[in-house]
Parts: structure tokens; C-alpha cells; sequence
């Protein structure tokens, strides 16, 4: 397709089932999609990337798109449709100033899941074993939407990540009810297979020289806002 191009998630398609990896291919923006970028807000960031992300990729579902997948699509959008360089006010950890620099969004290094990776994945915890699979944009967009009515959701974001014929809001129900290292097993089981960028960055102080480290705001209205 002209303007499209192949794009080798992290999750490598793994997450995925029957989704060859050849066959995703993405654009970048046009004025359609700028414009879109321009109506994002804290309350509905989750909702316009599935529509952005219906604009510009083929080959999947972006309702399916594992977290990482997403985040690597919007810092590739990020880099292809406006600029590599990524300027950012921060305080220097050596001389303590405040300075602006120019972080390279190419140099940001992404984690891919194992090759011998596969979903549903077992976890053992005291209540007894559990199939998990990875979180998706769709259970980032039912997170949200239960937060906007008021409900905790932590426990809620983890109980969608279980697989099973039972509803995720009866396992909110027993989750409540297990012990507290039996939550954090099921946090540390997830935690083994976060992909995608790690968004972390580096400077050099244009005031007094010193090297330094920072972490990329993770939010796509940032990435897309910051150069326009």
C-alpha cells in the first residue's frame, strides 16, 4: 500500500494469536490525524488513539495492541510524523540548573518480549493456578471508564488480565479477599513480560557540560504536541 510501511512490534506478535508479524505496516500522520491529535485530553487520550491508530495501521486490531505495542506505535508516530527531537524543560542533576534540551526519541531503547514467549501464561498463587495474558488498549479504555464512574480500578486492572469464563468484576470480589502476596505474585508475573520503550533518555547540559539521564513524558498528546 503506498505511503505504508512494515513496522517489527516488540511484542513481536506473540501476544497474538494467527497475526503474522510481516503484515503490519503504518503510516505516518496526515493533516486528518494532526488535527485529531489536537482534541486529545486526559479524559479521552485512550479512545482517540483507537481511532488514530485505525487511521494509520493495518494488519491488527489496535483494540488488541498489547500496552507496549501501543506505546512504541505512538513514539514511532512521534518520530515519522513530526521529529526525532523531543524538547523538554528539566533541572540538571549535576549543576542543578534549569536547562532545555533536545532528547533524540531514536535513541530510546525497547524491549522486546521473548521468543519463547506465549499467552495464557500460568501463575501459581496460594488460591490456586491462573492463566494470564497481557494487558491491551481495550482493558486501558475499560480501566478508565470504570474510574470515570467512581470505582477503584487497581485491582480491576489486574482481574482483566486473568482468563476465565468468570467475569472480571467476581474476581475484583475475590481478589479483595487474597493475601497480599498473592496480589503482588500476580503483579510480578505481568511485570516479567513489560515490552516496548522504555522511554528513558539522556542529556548533556548545555550550562555546565554534565551528563545526565530523564524519563520521556509516557502520555501521546505530549509526544505529538511538543514540536507543533
Amino acid at each position: 500500500m503506498e505511503g505504508y510501511l512494515p513496522i517489527s512490534l516488540p511484542s513481536k506478535c506473540k501476544a497474538y494469536g494467527g497475526i503474522d508479524p510481516n503484515s503490519i505496516c503504518i503510516r505516518p500522520f496526515t493533516g486528518k490525524e494532526h488535527q485529531l491529535t489536537k482534541e486529545i485530553t486526559s479524559i479521552n487520550i485512550k479512545k482517540k488513539l483507537v481511532t488514530l491508530l485505525s487511521n494509520v495501521l493495518v494488519g491488527i486490531d489496535p483494540l488488541k495492541l498489547t500496552s507496549g505495542d501501543v506505546l512504541y506505535i505512538v513514539l514511532w508516530e512521534a518520530i515519522n510524523s513530526y521529529s526525532n527531537l523531543y524538547p523538554l524543560k528539566i533541572y540538571c542533576e549535576n549543576c542543578l540548573q534549569e536547562i532545555e534540551v533536545n532528547v533524540d526519541l531514536n535513541a530510546v531503547e525497547s524491549i522486546d518480549l521473548p521468543d519463547n514467549f506465549s499467552q495464557p501464561f500460568d501463575v501459581q498463587l496460594t488460591t490456586g493456578p491462573l492463566k494470564l495474558r497481557l494487558p491491551t488498549l481495550r482493558d486501558e479504555i475499560e480501566v478508565l471508564d470504570m474510574e470515570r464512574l467512581g470505582h477503584s480500578t487497581y485491582l480491576y486492572s489486574l482481574a482483566l488480565c486473568i482468563e476465565s469464563e468468570e467475569s472480571s468484576s467476581s474476581w475484583v470480589v475475590k481478589m479483595e479477599e487474597w493475601s497480599s502476596q498473592d496480589i503482588m505474585k500476580l503483579e510480578q508475573e505481568l511485570g516479567k513480560y513489560i515490552h516496548g520503550p522504555t522511554m528513558g533518555g539522556r542529556y548533556i547540559c548545555p550550562k555546565c557540560s554534565g551528563e545526565g539521564t530523564l524519563i520521556i513524558p509516557f502520555r501521546a498528546d505530549r509526544l505529538f504536541s511538543a514540536r507543533t
